[in-house]
């Protein structure tokens, strides 16, 4: 399996600055880091849940949960290195959203 696909392969730089840019934060402010991995704790654990699940059962359940994927790491970018831009408006109400979409899912 790929993790990164052609098409996500120039957001790399961007994810690189984002986990520089949080380390850099995470050492001067270890308090603030772990209140804003609070805040993505739920979807964290909800995508492994699903990971762990069975293969998904169709081929539009498991692009669901791929772009869910790619939803919470665009939510981490925002919450811990918002100076940089993400790929759209991701919130915790989008990611519930999505979640309850792929629930649906058989």
């Amino acid at each position: 399996m790929e993790i990164y696909g052609k098409e996500r392969l120039s957001d790399i730089p961007r994810h690189l600055r984002a986990i520089v840019i949080r380390s850099e934060r995470g050492i001067a402010h270890l308090e603030k880091d772990r209140a804003k991995a609070d805040r993505l704790r739920p979807f964290d654990d909800k995508l492994e849940e699903m990971l762990k699940e069975a293969a998904p059962s169709s081929k539009e359940k498991k692009r669901a949960v791929e772009e869910y994927a790619w939803m919470v790491e665009e939510y981490r970018i925002s919450v811990f290195a918002p100076e940089i831009k993400t790929l759209g408006h991701v919130s915790p109400k989008k990611l519930k959203d999505k979640i309850a979409d792929i629930e649906i899912m058989i």
